[in-house]
């Protein structure tokens, strides 16, 4: 019964670790906004855009798209560049083989309009002000960037997530509450869903250990393998030729910004909401979306640990190639509660964004100019 258990969850691991190692799936056109505040009330935006469609049918078809609005001199971020009314504007477009690869501007704005002006095509009300010395930025979201019917492809994905791990959870528990009520099969069974953090060592100490004492291993190892299928397909894997990566479908469905954001100022930052620390000084970026983060979050104190959320982020800090020793494992309290029926409701919070992104900070006092 446990070898059966542990072929499937093998070869799940070994998507997995194959996976860890590649880039993930993005979009035809990467987008990147960096915002610069100085002391004295200036700003300048640096917008960067990156071409890679890779080799699926639609983003080819996006990327060409850019590239036919950038040689009209028409290319998305123009009339959002206009309408900030920079006091100067550098525009580089850079070509390999004549196809354009990367366009970047770089633009001193006016204040206070031209940072709303930039955020004019995303998914947020945005607003500067000045009272004092006491600057704010905040971005306020409202709707979603989502086209056509891409939210009812994201909404079709996540339900399928959903139901995967849900049947996921409800056969760990199951395991977990069957080890409490008997002890003796702890060290065997953690060691054997846990198998490939441990060194040849521990691995040993269960070896001999075929589980058929422990009811609903099989059930497991078919829910661990069918919940992985169903996060390589949708968060890992390339897509298939004619349909957009579910990666940044779904970002689109749920982040408020078409570009990555940071955002950098000069002076005592007094407030911080929903922009995380980023790099020396005072940047700050606003948080990248995450379809698994989401999960986690959403089933954290339902059923602990997760091995395939444990291995997952082991897969991807460590490269699967450090180890974990057993005792640590078999010490960890096991939680194995009744999966949520708001599952879906709770994941879905989990992917919304914040009701509002600021960053208020004070403006030195020998600030030479005010917008």
């Amino acid at each position: 019964m446990l070898a059966a258990m542990r072929r499937k969850r093998l070869l799940a691991i070994a998507t997995l670790l194959l996976v860890a190692g590649c880039p993930r799936p993005v979009p035809p056109v990467l987008e990147e906004l960096s915002l610069d505040f100085d002391g004295a009330g200036r700003a300048t935006a640096h917008i960067v855009s990156r071409l890679d469609e890779g080799e699926e049918e639609s983003s080819r078809r996006e990327a060409a798209d850019y590239r036919d609005r950038v040689d009209r001199g028409d290319d998305p971020w123009r009339s959002s560049v206009t309408e900030a009314k920079p006091k100067r504007d550098r525009l580089v477009v850079d070509r390999v083989k004549g196809k354009l690869v990367r366009v970047e501007r770089r633009l001193e704005i006016a204040l206070p309009a031209g940072v709303e002006a930039l955020f004019r095509d995303d998914a947020v009300r945005a607003s500067f002000v000045v009272e004092g010395r006491r600057a704010t930025l905040a971005l306020v979201p409202a709707g979603s960037l989502a086209r056509g019917d891409e939210a009812r492809q994201v909404e079709a994905a996540k339900a399928e997530l959903v139901q995967r791990v849900s049947s996921y959870l409800e056969a760990t528990a199951a395991i977990y509450r069957f080890i409490d009520d008997h002890p003796e099969v702890r060290t065997p069974v953690l060691g054997a869903l846990f198998d490939d953090l441990l060194s040849d060592e521990d691995k040993a100490l269960h070896k001999d250990f075929e589980g058929d004492e422990v009811p609903g291993l099989d059930k497991l190892g078919d829910a661990w393998s069918e919940a992985d299928q169903a996060l390589q397909k949708y968060l890992y894997e390339e897509p298939e030729k004619a349909k957009p990566a579910f990666a940044w479908l779904s970002r689109r469905a749920y982040h408020p910004l078409r570009a990555r954001l940071s955002v950098r100022v000069t002076g005592e930052v007094e407030e911080v909401q929903g922009f995380v620390a980023h790099g020396a000084g005072q940047s700050y970026e606003l948080p990248e979306f995450s379809f698994l983060a989401a999960i986690e979050r959403a089933t954290r104190g339902v059923v602990e640990p997760l091995p395939i959320l444990d291995l997952a982020a082991h897969a991807v800090a460590e490269g699967g190639t450090s180890t974990v020793p057993l005792a640590n494992l078999v010490a960890r309290k096991l939680v194995a509660n009744p999966v949520p029926p708001d599952l879906a409701d709770r994941i879905e919070r989990e992917l919304r964004p914040e009701s509002i992104y600021q960053i208020r900070w004070l403006l030195p006092e020998d600030a030479a100019a005010r917008p």
